[in-house]
């Protein structure tokens, strides 16, 4: 039935023809309609004749004869190129809908020559009468009467009754009745001729002799209605719409040979078309017309834009009096002059046929070629356009298009010439030699109501008028970023004070902060940074002559100016100045003027506002640069100096510099002129200033100005070189004559542009070039290289290698500087390897692993190839401009690293061609984000970057096209029905509120060039990669599918579930304490409680008629929901209980209650008894409430007391809750843990952690060289004399540097004038000369000690690595730093330094006025002290005597007596003999006795001897900071904790907001308390 009906449809369809275009829409829908239902695999079979020439050819029949020649055209080349037989009907539906938008395109609508109303003629037999409708009688001889309106083909009315008909205009009437050969007297028959008709009427109205139908509205007789609209009888039908030709008779010829033409009036030539869709522009003439109240237009206007819509009526007044009529009004048009360089928004245009259409007022170059004073605008007035009507009246609700920017006049007879927005008209006589006067005055007023409706009465001031409030209307700028109220005080400011000076510069105060405080004179600051400067270009002379060159320029040129004496008291305030340098112009310095410096807390920027932030957006000028084929840069020269500052505010802007800028002469005073590079407000003021002195200048340049600079610098492409070079002169002239600001360094890609200029305004590498042979060179500008050569952008690499650390690492990324992200593929790559790099690391500084570096390396060094890629400027190779369908694709795609999207630029007649535009790759988080969820953000990316598209290139948001290869992303976007979870909602709402779902397509993962994006790709791919190229146009879009459902809605769980409800009724006995579980404290319950009970005595009071009593009180709910609830408890706890004291029987002796004499009172409570009745005490002490102690509600009554005593001990709880009359079985146990599990008790009285401690490292325990193994800390300082003068002696300071060896205990000591790294390097390399290599160093993290492992080479390992071992690479030293505020770490060191202050103590308690000489013998007698003590306890064996000291092995040296057997296998003939073997054999005798004797007492632990609950990652933890008192202690989350290798958690990593900072520490376990563990 499908197929036979749709057959049906189409044998049905009328034949299209030429002048039917919008049938071919209709044809398209229909056709459609056949597509959809064929590409159901249920009707495949049905509808596969469609495929077939048998099947399309009756369709093409309905088809004009030039689309049939076209499809047969088309149909070959497609058998051709695919080898089919004939073309699949998606081919013949994709010719049809071509042909209907082409066809349907205003753009290419060519009128005919146009027909009017033919004249009145009596009527004849020859000529064919056309009646509305005909009526038979019996008597056919008789003449037949029309009594039906033929207006309406009604018999419901005449025509003399149909008011529609009367609301024509009298010639439309007129008109009307002629052609249907209606009596003109009667208006009732169409067989007899007027001049014959007998009848006499009167009219109904105005009660003259000619019939109703002709009546004609004049002001004295014409109401409106009292609801102002027209009521018809009939209907309400709308009249037919039909072109005016009448032309007003004036003077058409100019006296003078070759001349005819005449210009009376304001009319140009424009483009109109509705916002947004400027493919559908119309190219028409309008009248500029300041005595009209509103915009009008006509309905061919409304008919070829395509406009539809209901009509309206108004009344028109005119000098003739007043009209009503009919019309359509619509908002949204745009009006461009006709060379396109002005753009303004029209007001709502409103229907009307009256629009005068005296073509012979047009202005034309003959009209100015006429006239001396007016040939100059010859070449700006377009001729004469025969095809171009005049459809549109601009009144004065457009007042921006009556402004005149300039006029031209002759003498008092002759006509004058005005530049208006939208082009040159000419206004006047132009008959030569003698005045006409028209004969037709042609005036329009029109006056418009507050709803917007056209009338020409006076609005009545008694009618309601429904308006939106403004303060809930939305604007498209709602979500942008305003002004503060500091950026509106900073406009006041300069608004109000912004002029130019007697000398042509626009001059401005320094915008200062309201209120300020009052600056101090900061010329001590000044004066030592000046001399700071001097001693550095002394010392530098070639920063030196930059330095003077820069002073002298800006000295001759009057940018500054020797400052006059002050004032007593005047405010001023002094500017250090320093140098700076471009890496991209080394052999250029720029002077910076300081204003950030601070004197007694002040700067010059602290007292000054901002400012907007003014200057254009980077990426739009970037991205508008690329739009034409011809691009142009240009700089302001000096562009904050061209700016003057106020002569009240230049002594802020002191500086103090040499006389004669000679470098050995005094510093004299001088100061700013102008706002200089360093003052905070200074890029506002001159960017404010750049646009305020181009006000009222050339349209085209105030737009290059305002949109295409950026800061100083200027980027533009148009069409044509000859429109550059007028564009750019034009600016230059406007800047130089209004503001006295050059525009130079002038670049082009078009030799034609570069040539118009002079040399001296050209970019500098430019001037000296034969632009006719020689190649042109790369500019930069904005960090843009572009080859002017081949119109093209280059990459260029930083040679620079950075350190392999997180710093180095971030550095060389960002390094390749790229706004449009164009490499994003290749720079997508380095941010992962960063974040692979840095997982582990803390320090910015510390080196990172190994084993990634070859990595790394090798995406360093591929950056390289990044030099030979290429990308063209222009989006397409055709103007911008000239294309008329421009679609922007936007393509997505997700992976687990990163997410992507790349947007195109396409010309819809030619799309093999995409332009990059706009590209952005990010890297994806690592935990808590499923693929799905990757690619709805990059959805959300994709989305983003079409609102930056638009904002930037005005292309509107109906032309995009978004494709993703994730069905399920799609799915989203459609779903309609189903509900997400929040994550999924909020993105999905987010791309609603930009796009709609049509907008977005399936696109095969090979075929989506964002792939490139989230999968990364090499430098030396680029250039030929999907990302810059775009992808393969050969996806047919309209065999997508217009829908995507949900993938696999039941198990994807960011869709909500369905479920379904079941009800079950249960019996309720009482209110089940399990149900308080779910409250976490006391008053929660009891209010939870008290409100259910106050809601149903609410119920029942109101339902009781009054019986009920009144409601009782809050505080009386309370008490009952609080008894309440205790008894409930009581109910489950001591059910037997209870039942056996409401019996009266006696508790069982196994309860755990009968030991307190329990009783049943009669409030329902069971009370403890006890032997105190007697006591004078309160009853509820007496007799407190029992309750049970392992239950949820003692629970919360023992925390909400533990609160009210402010967290006190277990004695103030318990105490708390007794008064309370509550007595809880096993209370002390459930206080303690209570007081144990709350977080403040623990904060104010928790225990620091702890450890079992740790083995020793193997470094300790391994014998070997002395010092191999070494231990170093710095202690001190020591007062030392250095030199005697005279006032007295001159001191300094000395450190000491203890290095212990690990092994044998003995100590080396080093005294340094310095806690730097270059004076520890020293002392470490004179004990090296001393005591040798070391193989290993431990030590905390002294800054002297960090600072000097990179001069010295040493590796570096940090004890809180995930695992040291991969750091113990063959080297020929190694540092190990402990963790920070771990001091028992160094507990090997930190115990000698102890001993050695002591000696030092008692050694200096008797020493005065040390030198530097005696300090250092002091420390050697200290180290041989230390050194010659006993490692282990002296023995009182005779046989032993021998002391076990460090310095047995340092010294070699035997006792004084015979050391016997002791010395192992040796004889002593043999030592005697042998001086090796002594020494061997001492030796042998040191590590037998450290074996034996000493390493023993290592083997105990002193403390930390028991297991300890490790802490886990996500525990909130307490960070001890000695600075402060523990209750400002921060609360921390460990991040991560570095177990031991016994799998024990000594040191964690935190994360603390200390001073209002997240900041990240390494602490051990004893610097923390722990407060809530997840584990």
């Amino acid at each position: 039935m499908l197929e036979s009906a749709l057959k049906l449809r189409i044998n049905n369809f009328p034949k299209i023809t030429a002048k039917e275009p919008k049938r071919l829409y209709e044809l398209a829908d229909l056709l459609s309609e056949v597509a959809s239902l064929k590409n159901d695999p249920v009707n495949a079979t049905q509808f596969a004749f469609y495929d077939s020439a048998s099947g399309v050819k009756p369709i093409v029949c309905k088809l004009p004869p030039s689309l049939q020649e076209k499809w047969t055209s088309r149909a070959a080349r497609y058998q051709t190129t695919h080898h089919v037989v004939f073309p699949p009907f998606s081919e013949f539906l994709q010719f049809v809908k071509e042909m209907a938008r082409i066809k349907n395109n205003p753009s290419f609508m060519y009128d005919s020559q146009q027909t009017s109303v033919p004249p009145y003629r009596p009527r004849t037999q020859n000529v064919q009468q056309i009646a509305a409708k005909k009526t038979t009688t019996d008597e056919p001889e008789l003449p037949i009467k029309i009594v039906s309106c033929p207006y309406h083909e009604s018999s419901n009315h005449t025509l003399n009754q149909c008011r529609a008909f009367r609301s024509m205009t009298i010639e439309k009437r007129r008109q009307f009745l002629r052609s249907n050969t209606i009596c003109l007297k009667c208006c009732e028959n169409e067989k007899h001729d007027f001049r014959k008709c007998a009848k006499k009427l009167t009219c109904s109205i105005c009660k003259r002799q000619h019939p109703t139908a002709l009546h004609e509205d004049r002001v004295e007789d014409k109401k409106p209605p009292p609801n102002g609209n027209i009521q018809t009888s009939h209907g309400g039908e709308t009249q037919p719409k039909t072109l005016s030709d009448e032309v007003t008779s004036t003077c058409t010829e100019v006296c003078g040979e070759g001349f005819s033409g005449k210009s009376c009036a304001k009319i140009q030539l424009v483009w109109i078309y509705p916002q947004g869709r400027e493919e559908l522009a119309l190219k028409t003439y309008v009248v500029i017309d300041d005595q009209s109240t509103s915009t009008l237009g006509t309905p061919d206007f409304f008919d070829k834009l395509g406009i539809g819509g209901t009509q309206s009526p108004y009344i028109l007044s005119t000098c003739s009096g007043k009209v009503t009529t009919w019309g359509r009004r619509v908002p949204g048009l745009v009006v461009e002059s006709f060379d396109r360089s002005v753009r303004l928004d029209l007001p709502i245009v409103t229907e009307c046929e009256y629009i005068p259409d005296n073509r012979h007022e047009i202005p034309t170059p003959e009209i100015a070629r006429a006239y001396s004073h007016l040939s100059g605008i010859e070449l700006l007035i377009p001729s004469l356009d025969s095809e171009a009507r005049i459809s549109l009246l601009i009144g004065r609700d457009l007042l921006k298009a009556h402004h005149v920017l300039e006029q031209l006049t002759g003498s008092d007879s002759q006509p004058y010439a005005q530049r208006l927005p939208l082009g040159w008209t000419i206004v006047g006589e132009t008959c030569l030699g003698y005045y006409h006067s028209p004969s037709s005055v042609n005036v329009l007023k029109t006056q418009i109501m507050p709803n917007g409706r056209p009338t020409s009465m006076e609005p009545c001031m008694s009618i309601l008028h429904l308006n939106d409030d403004p303060i809930f209307v939305k604007t498209p700028d709602d979500e942008k970023i305003g002004m503060s109220v500091e950026d509106q005080q900073f406009l006041d400011i300069v608004a109000t004070s912004f002029r130019r000076d007697e000398d042509g510069f626009w001059t401005s105060p320094l915008p200062f902060r309201p209120s300020r405080p009052r600056l101090d004179n900061n010329f001590p600051m000044a004066l030592k940074r000046a001399r700071n400067l001097q001693r550095s270009l002394l010392n530098d002379s070639v920063k030196a002559s930059h330095f003077i060159e820069f002073m002298q320029k800006i000295l001759k040129n009057g940018h500054a100016e020797r400052a006059p004496p002050l004032q007593p008291d005047e405010e001023c305030w002094f500017l250090p100045i320093f140098a700076v340098y471009n890496p991209q112009k080394p052999g250029q310095a720029r002077v910076v003027f300081d204003s950030s410096a601070k004197f007694n807390g002040l700067s010059l920027n602290d007292v000054l506002l901002t400012g907007p932030d003014l200057v254009n957006s980077l990426l739009g000028v970037l991205m508008r640069f690329r739009r034409e084929p011809v691009a142009v840069l240009a700089d302001i020269q000096q562009m904050f100096f061209c700016f003057r500052v106020e002569p009240k505010h230049r002594n802020f802007l002191r500086f103090l510099w040499h006389e004669d800028s000679d470098l050995n002469k005094p510093l004299v005073q001088f100061r700013m002129c102008v706002h200089v590079f360093g003052n905070r407000p200074s890029p506002a003021v001159a960017t404010y200033g750049l646009r305020l002195c181009i006000q009222g200048a050339d349209p085209k340049v105030v737009e290059y100005i305002e949109k295409d600079f950026y800061v100083d610098d200027a980027l533009a492409s148009l069409p044509s070189a000859r429109s550059a070079i007028t564009l750019v002169k034009d600016a230059q002239e406007a800047l130089m004559h209004r503001g006295n600001i050059r525009l130079h360094k002038i670049a082009s890609n078009n030799h034609e542009v570069m040539a118009a200029f002079a040399n001296e305004d050209l970019a500098k590498d430019i001037k000296d070039l034969d632009l006719r042979k020689d190649s042109l060179p790369v500019q930069a500008s904005l960090g843009v290289k572009w080859d002017l050569g081949t119109d093209s952008f280059l990459f260029r690499s930083s040679q620079d290698k950075q350190p392999f650390t997180r710093r180095g690492v971030l550095s060389t990324i960002n390094s390749i500087y790229d706004p449009l992200g164009f490499m994003a593929p290749v720079v997508i790559k380095g941010k992962l390897l960063l974040r692979e790099l840095i997982h582990g690391t803390v320090d910015w500084d510390e080196p990172l692993p190994e084993e990634a570096f070859q990595e790394w390396d090798r995406w360093r060094s591929s950056l390289l190839d990044l030099n030979d890629v290429r990308i063209r400027r222009p989006y397409l190779p055709t103007s911008y401009s000239g294309c008329d369908q421009k679609e922007v694709h936007i393509y997505c795609d997700a992976s687990e690293k990163a997410i992507a999207a790349v947007a195109y630029l396409s010309d819809c007649t030619d799309p093999t061609h995409m332009g990059f535009i706009l590209g952005k790759a990010k890297v994806a988080p690592l935990k808590g984000h499923t693929v799905p969820r990757l690619e709805l953000c990059s959805a959300v990316l994709a989305v983003e970057i079409a609102d930056i598209i638009s904002q930037h290139l005005s292309i509107s948001l109906q032309n995009y096209r978004f494709h993703t290869d994730s069905k399920i992303v799609l799915g989203y976007i459609y779903n309609t029905s189903r509900r997400f979870h929040t994550y999924v909602a909020n993105r999905v709402a987010r791309i609603h509120a930009t796009t709609s779902p049509q907008q977005w397509r399936y696109i095969p993962t090979d075929r989506n060039p964002a792939d490139d994006g989230t999968r990364s790709l090499d430098a030396l791919a680029m250039q030929d990669s999907a990302w810059l190229q775009g992808p393969v146009p050969s996806i047919d879009l309209d065999k997508q599918p217009t829908s995507y459902e949900l993938q696999d809605p039941d198990s994807d769980k960011e869709i909500r579930a369905t479920s379904c409800l079941m009800t079950k009724t249960l019996p309720i006995h009482g209110l089940s304490t399990s149900r308080f579980k779910r409250f976490s404290s006391w008053s929660s319950v009891v209010n939870a409680i008290a409100q259910l009970k106050h809601f149903v005595r609410l119920w029942k009071y109101r339902h009781s008629n009054g019986t009920q009593q009144l409601i009782p009180s809050v505080v009386d709910i309370r008490q009952e929901a609080h008894d309440h609830v205790l008894k409930e408890v009581q109910k489950e706890a001591f059910s037997d209980e209870l039942y056996c004291l409401r019996t009266g029987q006696a508790v069982a002796k196994t309860s755990p209650i009968s030991s307190l004499d329990p009783y049943f009172e009669s409030d329902g409570f069971i009370r403890v008894g006890g032997r105190i009745m007697k006591s004078r005490i309160p009853f509820e002490s007496k007799h407190p409430i029992l309750l049970p102690g392992q239950n949820h509600i003692s629970e919360l009554l023992v925390t909400h007391y533990h609160n009210k005593v402010l967290h006190q001990g277990r004695h103030f709880t318990e105490g708390a809750v007794r008064s309370a009359g509550l007595w809880i079985t096993r209370c002390k146990r459930l206080i303690s843990n209570v007081i144990s599990a709350c977080v403040p008790c623990r904060k104010m009285r928790g225990r620091l952690a702890s450890q079992k401690m740790a083995d020793l490292p193997a470094d300790r325990l391994e014998p070997g060289p002395p010092f191999s193994n070494v231990g170093v800390d710095a202690f001190g300082p020591y007062q030392v004399m250095t030199r005697k003068t005279r006032g007295g002696s001159a001191n300094s300071k000395r450190w000491g540097i203890l290095f212990t060896c690990l092994v044998t205990r003995a100590i080396h000591i080093e005294l340094v004038d310095s806690m730097s790294s270059a004076a520890f390097i020293n002392a470490l390399r004179r004990f090296i000369a001393m005591r040798g290599t070391v193989k290993i160093f431990r030590s905390d993290r002294g800054t002297n000690f960090i600072g000097a492992l990179d001069d010295l080479g040493i590796d570096r390992i940090n004890v809180e690595d995930d695992s040291v071992q991969k750091f113990l690479i063959s080297s020929d030293a190694k540092w190990i730093f402990n963790p920070p505020h771990a001091a028992h770490y160094g507990g090997a060191w930190e115990r000698l330094i102890g001993v050695v202050k002591r000696i030092l103590n008692s050694v200096l308690s008797k020493q005065h006025n040390l030198t530097h000489d005696v300090l250092n013998t002091l420390m050697a007698e200290v180290s041989a002290i230390v050194n010659a003590r006993p490692l282990t306890p002296v023995s009182s064996d005779p046989d032993n005597p021998t002391i076990l000291s460090p310095s047995l092995l340092l010294t070699q040296k035997p006792p004084k007596y015979d050391i016997g057997d002791t010395i192992g296998s040796f004889s002593s003939k043999d030592v005697l003999k042998s001086e090796w073997k002594r020494v061997q054999g001492l030796a042998n005798t040191f590590w037998s006795r450290w074996k034996s004797e000493y390493l023993h007492n290592l083997q105990p632990r002193r403390k930390w001897q028991s297991d300890e609950p490790s802490i886990c990652e996500g525990d909130i933890v307490l960070l001890n900071d000695s600075s402060c008192a523990r209750n400002q202690w921060p609360m921390s989350i460990v991040l991560k904790t570095f177990p031991s290798e016994d799998n024990r958690v000594r040191k964690v990593l935190l994360r603390a907001v200390k001073d209002g900072k997240t900041s990240l520490f390494t602490r051990p376990v004893t610097q923390i308390v722990p407060l809530i563990s997840l584990h």
